[in-house]
């Protein structure tokens, strides 16, 4: 049966492996003594490791963070906030693996900070783009956000940090 009570088809395993291994991110599977029950192909290129030689080990033996490891230990997950692996450069999302015919396990969701640092980078390089525009400004910029509350800009004679309506 599905959630929703009805019938629930035939799982295709080989379909459902092949969705994991072709996620864009990691995916690790541990059960609820924090052994390895599965790694997606994507989080064996991340942490640099085979799944198959690791199978039913504890994470400490392929986590090299401390502080990771003993928040999957106490299993809390509650906030859902990523954990910095920073060793690695790399989000961990944990979240709990709950199945009413298992004991509780979990599973991480890894992302390569790479993207995020590219992202902030490019907010940084705008941001300055933007003031070296308003510093230069001889007629004046007036700002609006998505509410048309205007700002005046530094070249305007105004105050930024002070809104006008």
């Amino acid at each position: 049966m599905n959630r929703r009570g009805g019938a629930c088809p035939a799982v295709d395993m080989p379909l459902v492996f092949a969705m994991l291994d072709s996620a864009p991110a990691g995916i690790i599977v541990l059960d609820d003594a924090s052994h390895l029950m599965y790694m997606n192909r994507r989080a064996e290129e991340m942490i640099g490791v085979q799944a198959r030689d690791l199978l039913g080990k504890p994470a400490a033996a392929f986590i090299d963070d401390a502080d990771l490891v003993d928040l999957i230990t106490r299993r809390d997950f509650d906030s859902l906030e990523p954990h910095l692996w920073s060793a690695r450069s790399l989000l961990v999302t944990p979240s709990r693996l709950i199945d009413r015919n298992l004991p509780e396990g979990c599973f991480l969701l890894l992302q390569e900070m790479m993207p995020f640092q590219e992202m902030a980078d490019r907010v940084n390089r705008l941001e300055g783009e933007f003031a070296s525009v308003l510093e230069s400004s001889y007629d004046g910029i007036v700002l609006a956000d998505a509410e048309t509350i205007c700002m005046p800009g530094r070249g305007a004679g105004g105050d930024p940090a002070h809104p006008v309506s």
